[in-house]
């Protein structure tokens, strides 16, 4: 299976693509280069591939360009954030690709700091999005009242919410307003297993 990376990075100026992917390793951010989009799509359909969380491509390109590729990527997935790079002619065709769904635009030459910073705020949101997206799954398979997070204290919650659900005991939950104190009592009614609907 081919290493996993957070980011693809293409690019058909071989000196402007190796700068950029040492920028970015030096960042500690993985990535996997390409000379053009066609490579990248190809590894992206390759099974062993894990799908990257960023693109970053370059608007010119030989064959299929930025913006066909953002379009490509958007009917895969449009919360991936595509970030595309451009010349100094190509600000206003960056100005469209904004307006048609891209994350962010860097206009060369462009330092390494800039690429870096545009990035790690590229793979912070798709880390947001794919929260999003895990806690509305844990939502749908949870039933009733799941206990979302898994902060030691919410870890705490769901102990306790396993070793008091069965006991046939009356139980109090109290706290401050919007503490959750109703998502607990669903969590615990849930767990007990009893029938009837909650009250």
């Amino acid at each position: 299976m081919e290493d996993s990376a957070a980011v693809f990075l293409i690019d058909d100026e071989p000196v402007v693509r190796r700068g950029s992917e040492q920028a970015l390793r030096l960042a500690g951010i993985t990535v996997r280069s390409f000379g053009d989009a066609e490579a990248a799509l190809a590894a992206l359909a390759d099974p062993g591939t894990a799908p990257p969380c960023a693109f970053v491509c370059d608007i010119r390109l030989p064959g299929i360009d930025g913006m066909t590729l953002l379009k490509t990527l958007q009917v895969r997935d449009a919360e991936l954030p595509v970030i595309l790079i451009t010349g100094h002619g190509d600000v206003s065709l960056a100005v469209q690709a904004m307006r048609a769904g891209a994350y962010d635009f860097l206009e060369k030459p462009f330092s390494s700091d800039r690429l870096v910073d545009v990035v790690r705020r590229a793979l912070e949101k798709r880390a947001l999005v794919s929260e999003n997206r895990h806690l509305r799954e844990a939502l749908l398979r949870g039933g009733e009242a799941p206990l979302l997070g898994e902060s030691a204290a919410m870890q705490g919650v769901r102990r306790l919410v396993a070793a008091l659900a069965p006991a046939g005991v009356d139980i109090l939950i109290n706290g401050e307003t919007g503490a959750g104190k109703e998502v607990v009592a669903r969590a615990i009614h849930h767990a007990s297993g009893r029938s009837g609907p909650f009250v």
